[in-house]
């Protein structure tokens, strides 16, 4: 949707510093707080090998529907993703704030 190279560049390492910075540290930090410490290693691994492979499979089809439906739909198919993604955090995931690992991780 860039107009012009340095348009997309500039929107190119906006979105690649939020992911960074925001997206990478939230989604790695809270799901460590839910294994007790014994299974934290292998829990926080497993969770990030499957990241990845949905990532991979993610970036593989996004894409396709960027060249079917155009980079409106992409954004939109992303957010609706994002949202949902925050929304099972927000009502699923147990409040991990000021609460004893021990309590938590049960």
């Amino acid at each position: 949707m860039s107009v012009s190279p340095l348009e997309a560049v500039m929107t190119g390492a906006a979105m690649t510093f939020s992911n960074a910075a925001l997206y990478s540290s939230a989604m790695y930090t809270y799901p460590a707080e839910l294994y007790p410490t014994r299974l934290r290693g292998t829990g926080a691994s497993w969770q990030y090998s499957l990241s990845r492979i949905g990532n991979t499979l993610w970036l593989t089809l996004l894409p396709l529907v960027l060249v079917w439906y155009g980079g409106l739909a992409m954004l939109t198919v992303t957010a609706v993703l994002a949202w949902t993604a925050a929304l099972d955090i927000a009502i699923l995931g147990p409040k991990a704030s000021q609460t004893r690992l021990e309590v938590l991780s049960k």
